[in-house]
């Protein structure tokens, strides 16, 4: 083999043009057609001059004759916004999720009030004005209600609070014996009535064994003694906390 000719003088372009013709191309389709053929070699550069875009691209020829960027890194281009992806994403890819949410430039279905098992929007005067019909500590009731100041017979309304306390606490139901019944309360009481069957005398006496009159107040802890004179008849006690 022929030792090589030793040039004592580098070449010097006359023109425009490169030294080698073959590495700038004008057109992709002659580009990839170098590629394919046997001249391209791994680490070769090359040049893809596109007139209509007054640009030049440069590329590395890659072992595989693809081409490969100078100077970059490949990057993975999410075409969809994915959930915990560290991919860039493609800006038709936002343009396309910010399209399917609300806003002022894009209408959607709402719910003028709220509405069992309803996927859409509620409207802020329909919550509100559902939440005007409850009862809380800042709002009232839109709707009447009538409250019973006792229990009544018959009734369907709600009754007051302090009415069934003072039912339990103020009505004493005694069934007459030989023996002497005992009332107590643990707060200040007195009896208003007594309603007894026919043929029954029902006497009150005092703790202290005097007799007790009807309206008297009698301490918290301290009793009062009723008694029948009919063995088996009843009477009812009805009174008051004072």
């Amino acid at each position: 083999m022929a030792e090589p000719i030793s040039l004592p003088k580098g070449y010097k372009r006359l023109g425009a043009f490169a030294i080698d013709e073959d590495s700038v191309f004008t057109t992709q389709a002659a580009l990839d057609a170098y590629l394919a053929g046997g001249s391209s070699y791994p680490g070769q550069v090359v040049a893809l001059v596109l007139d209509a875009e007054n640009e030049a691209q440069i590329y590395k020829v890659n072992k595989d004759k693809s081409l490969g960027s100078i100077g970059s890194v490949d990057i993975t281009i999410d075409t969809e916004v994915t959930e915990n992806s560290e991919n860039a994403v493609s800006g038709g890819a936002v343009f396309i999720a910010l399209g399917n949410k609300a806003d002022s430039n894009h209408a959607h279905e709402t719910d003028a009030v709220p509405t069992q098992d309803s996927t859409k929007l509620v409207t802020s005067g329909g919550v509100f004005t559902e939440l005007g019909k409850k009862s809380d500590k800042d709002h009232t009731h839109d709707f009447e209600v009538t409250v019973d100041a006792a229990p009544t017979k018959g009734s369907a309304n709600p009754v007051a609070s302090g009415a069934v306390y003072k039912l339990f606490k103020e009505t004493f139901k005694v069934e007459s014996t030989t023996d002497t019944g005992i009332i107590t309360l643990d707060e200040t009481f007195k009896v208003t009535s007594i309603t007894a069957q026919d043929g029954l005398t029902v006497t009150i006496k005092k703790s202290d064994g005097t007799d007790y009159t009807i309206g008297d107040d009698v301490a918290a802890f301290d009793y009062l003694e009723v008694s029948g004179d009919t063995l088996n008849k009843v009477f009812t006690v009805r009174g008051e906390i004072a």
